[in-house]
């Protein structure tokens, strides 16, 4: 529900129109389904299988990082509308009291969420992230799997050391969307690091799954690849490459 919004909700403002029903209906259910009461409140049922990245106890935020970065891609009158004004209010609180434990892989997409989302975060809180950002750099110029977060081993993980593909093109794409210039030294050797990194043959990014080995040309398999490909296209893309 909440990937479905956030597809339609992008895709109206990349049209540059009002939101068109499809994406009204799909904002109404995800609102509808938000948590009310508990610890959790303001946030969203999510799948925990515990698999890194995305299926996590954690990956809560996550998904409540999109919510934001959905209502933040809506034209203002929806934002301003009062029946939605609760439901934003609990997700704010619940995303800036929750941030503080989090790995830097959520944070990110809370950034970029705070980039669209008016008033969601304090500055001093997106200035910490970007901080973090920039230290966890390596000097090559990209970020690895292990400066997103305190992942937990799996023996039977393919192996993962330096600079990576996928945690490269989040981290350079979302800086990106934080406002840091292209012109930027430091984003600058990340884009030259994606660009230097892509499969000459097929043009995908190379990124495997931190959980298990998998058949190679399976869906499993494809999951970290794509989502590599994916963000770092849009980082080069949004670089003017």
């Amino acid at each position: 529900t909440v990937l479905a919004a956030l597809v339609l909700v992008l895709d109206d403002a990349q049209r540059g129109g009002a939101l068109s029903s499809e994406a009204e209906k799909a904002l109404q259910r995800m609102l509808l389904l938000q948590i009310q009461t508990g610890n959790d409140k303001g946030a969203w049922l999510w799948s925990d299988f515990a698999l890194d990245l995305w299926e996590t106890t954690e990956a809560a935020l996550f998904v409540a990082a999109l919510v934001a970065l959905a209502t933040g891609a809506t034209p203002a009158d929806y934002q301003s509308r009062p029946e939605i004004q609760v439901n934003m209010a609990e997700l704010k609180s619940y995303l800036r009291g929750a941030q503080k434990t989090q790995p830097l892989h959520n944070r990110l997409i809370l950034l970029w969420a705070s980039s669209k989302l008016r008033d969601l975060l304090p500055d001093a809180d997106r200035q910490a992230i970007l901080e973090e950002v920039w230290r966890k750099q390596e000097a090559d110029g990209g970020w690895s799997l292990q400066s997103l977060g305190a992942w937990k081993k799996r023996d039977a993980a393919p192996p993962s050391e330096g600079s990576n593909c996928y945690a490269t093109g989040l981290a350079a794409f979302t800086l990106q969307q934080a406002g840091v210039p292209n012109t930027d030294a430091r984003l600058a050797r990340s884009l030259a690091w994606l660009k230097k990194h892509q499969d000459p043959e097929s043009g995908y990014w190379v990124a495997e799954s931190m959980n298990h080995q998998h058949e190679s040309g399976s869906m499993p398999a494809l999951f970290m690849r794509d989502a590599a490909t994916g963000y770092a296209a849009l980082a080069l893309l949004a670089a003017g490459q």
